[in-house]
């Protein structure tokens, strides 16, 4: 678990560097790193169920717990929402004005 977690945080970092060099393929990276994210958390509910295994589970996500799972709702989910927003209205920019530049002459 400590080490999913850790590579979790790992790939965060490097998202959030490419995020602040400004480029658009983060945004789509940045998306399903969350939705993994998302993913692997409610895997780890599924598993809490009683019984032996949900006890170990739950034994060790609590030893493990980084944060991220509370960060879900608050803060990863409405910034993916915001990016995808930025990135649909940039590349929309983008392309009227390509639209309206001359065209290189031959």
């Amino acid at each position: 678990m400590l080490a999913i977690e850790t590579v979790f945080l790992a790939i965060l970092t490097v998202m959030a560097v490419r995020l602040m060099r400004a480029r658009l393929s983060a945004i789509n990276s940045y998306s399903l790193w969350v939705l993994a994210v998302i993913v692997y958390n409610l895997a780890i509910v599924m598993l809490w169920r009683p019984g032996a295994v949900g006890f170990s589970v739950a034994a060790a996500t609590a030893i493990t717990t980084d944060g991220i799972g509370e960060l879900q709702l608050c803060f990863q989910v409405p910034s993916v929402i915001l990016l995808q927003v930025l990135r649909r209205r940039y590349s929309a920019q983008r392309n009227r004005m390509t639209a309206f530049a001359p065209s290189p002459r031959t």
